[in-house]
């Protein structure tokens, strides 16, 4: 098959309509576009090599982390049952004495007087 003469009869002489002057021939695009791909390829394979390491990394944290939050849920439902015994249980202002129902204490006594109400 005989060459083509250069340039695209459709486009006027002088007149690229790229910048790149290979691009201006269906061929010569086509060839440069094969190199580029040519160089892009082997750097693309090394890139989903390091996303496939980086993924498999991520499993490995999700997992850990599952475990954590699970762990965390047993801590918060324990939490959850020590509030609400802690409630149950008034403290006196001042002496550091728990006095379970009633809150009534001897001032600095530390000692309960049943129906006192101190």
């Amino acid at each position: 098959m005989p060459a083509r003469p250069p340039g695209n009869p459709s486009v006027p002489p002088g007149h690229l309509p790229f910048l790149n002057p290979e691009l201006a021939h269906p061929n010569r695009t086509l060839a440069f576009l094969n190199r580029e791909l040519a160089v892009l390829n082997p750097e693309l394979a090394v890139l989903n090599r390091e996303l496939a390491v980086l993924n498999r990394e991520l499993a490995v944290l999700n997992r850990e982390l599952a475990v954590l939050n699970r762990e965390l849920a047993v801590l918060n439902r324990e939490l959850a049952v020590l509030n609400r015994g802690h409630a149950r249980t008034r403290r006196v202002p001042g002496s550091g004495v728990h006095v379970p129902g009633s809150g009534a204490c001897v001032p600095g006594s530390g000692v309960h007087v049943p129906g006192s109400g101190r």
